[in-house]
């Protein structure tokens, strides 16, 4: 990221005496994002101490060769500082023999694929945010010279320099600002809670530095960048939501360009493609460090969150307001109702405030608006001329809001292509009216399942279908066609009492809440070829139906089918134990969770050949007595968690053999299966094993110290 000290790292390295003394030839050279070779060689050769007048009118070939006689036989260090491209280091690469003599080319960069190609096979140095006491000590050389603070700036100022989240070119900024004169105590606090638009508003030199990263960007990465800043300060974005929103904008195409007059047959036909490519475009935003990665999967490493510097989130508000790309309202921002009227893009934070008039939104602002993300106030505040008044709207996305019930308003916005609300909703059949609709999320704090109308069947569009709980009716029997052909996404449904697969046969993720009138559902998971993620609630203990499935001697793959299943999540089944052979026999199945009694029984005997591929394991709730299990019977194990575990007398020492192991947790569960974790945390050692780790969360009983390795 821009500003987190690169460039300082590699001066104090260039300017130490003894890095000095030990290289022959010191040169430093900066990249400009618009660089011409001959400048830098012009550069180079006024480091070297060789350029002279005449050599100015040469060809640039000449100065090459000048360059690499200059430094040849000879041991040198060269800074090659902001570099933004592989071009540039391809067109001064060969200025710098290498003779396997100590010399060192030292390269600062903020986009990971260009360091990436420059060191080839060897490890960068990824430069990190300072932590709160660097940052505080930085902060107090800045401001008072030295490490004293006066006793009544302490609170304050360690706040500041806190709020700066160990950037620090802001904290030397900031600093600053507060060292020039000398300020009285409010306007430090002032200065703490408005640090981000304090520094967006006053110092050039930060923006500069900063908004060079953006002008770097190719096209159809600005829009992605700057759609991050409708999210509210310091928010954790689900990559997933951040994905279909991008998808629904129409930011997307393999074409690398827009597709926001593109037919959407065209959008349907080449839907996998473009979700793959957005996910690409977060990847390349990423590796330019414009935005930072928030949770990681314990098992695949897919990036489950992302957000931004609150820097960088104030300076990307800012351009997409200036550029008519986004209006953010914001306590922290003001603008009058004509500044909306050409914003195609509305989002409303849940620090917003009234003025004390009846709204400064106006009717003709909302004509232009194109989407919409609420995050604020109540229902109470929502009138339903919002609706009319977004004619265009292509995104609404307001499930922070929970509303009084499905407002049918909505169905009047014909070219919604997304939807994401909270309430308990009976979806009314002119539902079909939203033709390109492709993402449907509706959130129930009630707990009761939703309705959707048989209609539902004929939006050949969609692909994300996200309930609490939906009840979905079956398909007219009329149609042989898919129906529902591209869904992507269903859950969770209420139940499944007839085949689905033939109306919804590319389904990656699926959820239902199984009960008793859920009789087909194991024939439509079979069928399912795409499946990856499949999570059941039962609403009762598994029924007869479900467990004489179970109870055939035919492997699971002749039951769920689908060889692509990798996660399944099961909660309040109270199997026995003895039929998990069954799921251990799937193929490719990487995470297994089993949450609230998923199975019963005082022992679990796995057979040797199960679970082959299984990396994570959750166990949250059982009466579990015995685990016989071994390093053979989970090969790849990488994750053990136990939760609420109580009736575990141990974790099986042989656990601890399985060469992938990374990480066992054991919380509210046994004493003595905390025991065992422990111990098996210092056999490992004793064998040299250092790469496992043992957390035991607190419980009444016992706590194990830091020195065993345990939290």
């Amino acid at each position: 990221m821009g500003g987190i000290g690169k460039t300082t790292l590699a001066m104090n390295v260039y300017s130490d005496s003894f890095v000095a003394y030990h290289f022959y030839i010191c040169a430093w050279i900066t990249i400009s994002q618009q660089y011409r070779i001959r400048e830098i060689l012009l550069s180079l050769l006024e480091e070297l101490g060789v350029l002279t007048n005449k050599l100015c009118k040469e060809s640039d070939g000449k100065l090459k060769e000048l360059v690499y006689k200059s430094v040849k036989g000879r041991r040198y260090l060269i800074i090659v500082d902001d570099v933004w491209s592989t071009n540039a280091w391809n067109d001064i690469k060969m200025l710098f023999p290498d003779e396997n003599n100590g010399s060192r080319i030292l390269l600062t960069t903020r986009i990971k694929d260009v360091a990436d190609y420059v060191s080839s096979n060897k490890t960068n140095h990824l430069m990190r945010f300072l932590n709160e006491e660097e940052s505080w000590n930085l902060f107090c050389q800045k401001a008072f010279g030295g490490p004293n603070c006066p006793p009544g700036l302490v609170d304050v100022g360690r706040n500041i320099a806190k709020n700066c989240q160990g950037l620090p070119l802001l904290i030397v900024v900031i600093a600053g600002l507060l060292a020039k004169d000398n300020k009285p105590l409010d306007y430090w606090e002032y200065v703490a809670a408005n640090l981000s638009s304090i520094i967006a508003e006053k110092d050039d030199h930060c923006t500069e530095i900063l908004t060079l990263s953006y002008n770097n960007l190719p096209p159809h990465l600005k829009p992605c960048f700057l759609y991050m800043g409708a999210f509210p300060e310091n928010y954790e974005i689900p990559v997933s939501r951040l994905i279909k929103l991008w998808v629904a904008e129409g930011f997307v195409n393999p074409g690398f360009g827009q597709i926001e007059n593109v037919n959407v047959d065209w959008i349907a036909k080449n839907y996998v493609n473009v979700d793959w490519i957005a996910k690409n475009y977060l990847t390349d935003l990423i590796g330019r460090n414009l935005i930072l990665v928030g949770q990681i999967g314990s098992i695949d490493g897919r990036i489950k969150t992302c957000r931004m510097h609150d820097l960088l989130k104030e300076l990307c508000v800012r351009m997409a307001h200036e550029e008519n790309f986004l209006l953010v309202k914001s306590r922290y921002l003001r603008f009058l109702p004509e500044e909306a009227s050409f914003k195609r893009r509305l989002s409303i934070h849940d620090d917003a405030s009234y003025s004390g008039r009846e709204d400064d939104i106006t009717m003709q602002s909302m004509y232009h608006v194109r989407s919409f993300i609420y995050n604020g106030w109540d229902d109470t505040r929502l009138h339903s001329y919002y609706y009319f008044g977004f004619q265009l709207l292509r995104v609404l996305d307001m499930v922070g809001v929970e509303l009084s019930g499905f407002p049918e308003e909505i169905l009047l916005l014909f070219n919604l292509r997304y939807i994401a609300i909270a309430c308990h909703a009976v979806i009314p059949a002119s539902i079909t009216g939203l033709w390109y609709l492709q993402t449907l999320i509706v959130e129930d704090p009630t707990g009761i399942a939703s309705e959707l109308p048989i209609e539902i069947w004929d939006m050949q569009y969609l692909r994300h279908l996200k309930f609490s709980r939906v009840f979905v009716p079956a398909p007219p029997t009329a149609r042989s066609l898919f129906l529902l052909r591209d869904l992507d996404t269903l859950s969770m449904l209420d139940n499944l009492d007839y085949d689905i697969s033939q109306q919804m046969p590319n389904i990656k993720k699926f959820g239902i809440h199984y009960n008793s009138k859920s009789s087909h559902f194991l024939n439509s998971i079979f069928q399912l070829k795409k499946l990856e993620t499949l999570k059941i609630l039962f609403d009762e203990p598994a029924n007869s139906i479900f467990i004489d499935i179970l109870r055939q001697n035919s492997p699971f793959i002749d039951i769920f089918g689908p060889s692509s299943l990798k996660k399944i999540t099961l909660e309040r089944g109270r199997i026995d134990w003895k039929y998990m052979r069954i799921f251990g026999s799937l193929p490719n199945l990487e995470v297994l969770k089993l949450r609230e009694y998923a199975f019963q029984g005082r022992e679990w005997i796995p057979n040797e050949g199960e679970f082959l591929t299984l990396k994570f394991l959750l166990i949250w709730e059982t009466d579990l007595v015995h685990l016989r299990a071994n390093s053979t019977h989970f090969p790849c194990l990488e994750h053990l968690i136990l939760r609420n575990c109580s009736k575990l007398v141990e974790i099986p020492s042989d656990i601890g053999d399985i060469p992938t192991l990374q990480i066992i947790e054991i919380d509210c569960s046994s004493p003595s299966a905390a025991d065992s974790a422990k111990k098996i945390l210092d056999d490992q050692q004793s064998l040299g094993n250092d790469g496992l780790k043992v957390f035991i969360h607190p419980t009444k009983t016992k706590v194990y110290p830091l020195k065993f390795g345990v939290n």
